[in-house]
């Protein structure tokens, strides 16, 4: 017997809602997977250009860590050179001395001035200048120590020849903090290496040089560094400001990274603070 052919027929509603709803639900899946990995995929790279960032702050506060380092460093050694020609010399004649020092001893121009003051013989004092700048370039910044009696009586009253240490002091006559640029607001106190040629001995004198924070910073640095936001040098043993500078006074925009350093200087400690600011374009 052949079977008759039956066609057929339509599908119920309730099938059709079933294949709509299967195809509907795998469409938002499809979607919110594809959302999930964006958002995977975006904090990813948010996590990475973040830390790339960091690593950038990072490098540049190590770099202006280490020229800070090598400029102290440099300026102490050339003291203590200065001092050790002035203690083993055999020239009694002190200008030949003074001569033969500016002209032979290297890291001079580290300084604003460097000078010698000795007493000559009892009561009366005399002073050499080993070195002195000619191209001080900021005038605000300009300080020059003058060996006046107000100096010489401090030296005396201080004691400095019961210590021949390499000594840092920012409180000799006239160092004062002031601003020494607008734009942007920076204040500047100008320091002092002080050593003893001898100790007892103020007949073999002191050293005096005299430089200033500004010494210490690759301005070249600075002027690419725009994302610096502050920058401060403290001397923690007096408890006073040495240099700041402030690319955000207003306090506007949004404190990235922030790095210190504690350093040795002379026979004190010195902290320096930087703070980056976030970059725009980040």
């Amino acid at each position: 017997m052949r079977k008759k052919f039956k066609p057929k027929g339509k599908g119920s509603a309730g099938s059709r809602r079933g294949l709509w709803l299967t195809s509907g639900l795998a469409q938002a899946m499809v979607l919110l997977n594809g959302i999930i990995l964006t958002a995977t995929a975006f904090y990813i790279l948010h996590i990475f250009i973040k830390g790339m960032t960091t690593e950038e702050y990072r490098a540049a506060a190590q770099d202006a860590g280490r020229v800070f380092v090598e400029g102290i460093s440099d300026q102490e050694n050339s003291i203590r050179l200065v001092s050790s020609v002035l203690l083993i010399s055999t020239n009694k004649n002190e200008s030949l001395l003074a001569e033969q020092i500016r002209r032979n001893v290297p890291g001079l121009s580290h300084f604003d001035q460097v000078i010698w003051i000795y007493e000559a013989s009892p009561g009366k004092w005399s002073y050499k200048t080993l070195y002195e700048s000619q191209h001080i370039s900021n005038k605000q910044a300009s300080y020059q120590l003058v060996p006046s009696q107000t100096l010489v009586t401090k030296i005396v009253q201080d004691k400095f020849f019961e210590n021949d240490s390499l000594r840092v002091m920012s409180d000799l006559p006239g160092m004062n903090y002031v601003e020494t640029k607008s734009s942007p607001p920076t204040m500047e106190r100008p320091f002092s290496f002080v050593k003893v040629v001898k100790k007892n001995s103020s007949r073999d004198g002191v050293i005096f040089g005299i430089s200033r924070p500004e010494k210490l910073i690759d301005q070249s640095w600075l002027d690419q560094q725009n994302a610096v936001s502050n920058l401060t040098i403290k001397d923690i043993a007096a408890e006073r400001n040495i240099y700041n500078l402030e690319n955000d006074r207003a306090g506007s925009q949004i404190v990235a990274y922030n790095q210190d350093y504690n350093l040795s200087v002379g026979d004190s400690e010195w902290k320096i603070v930087m703070q980056f600011s976030k970059k725009t374009n980040m």
